[in-house]
């Protein structure tokens, strides 16, 4: 998981009940800068 997060590190895979939702999701650069990384 360390090695490679965003390649063959995967332990988990879901599926959204509503997409819309997916529109409010992070992805990395935006979760660093709101944590302050």
């Amino acid at each position: 998981i360390n090695e490679d997060p965003y390649g063959d590190g995967w332990i988990l895979r879901m599926t959204a009940a509503d997409n819309a939702n997916l529109e409010a999701l992070l992805d990395a650069a935006a979760y660093a800068a709101l944590i302050g990384e």
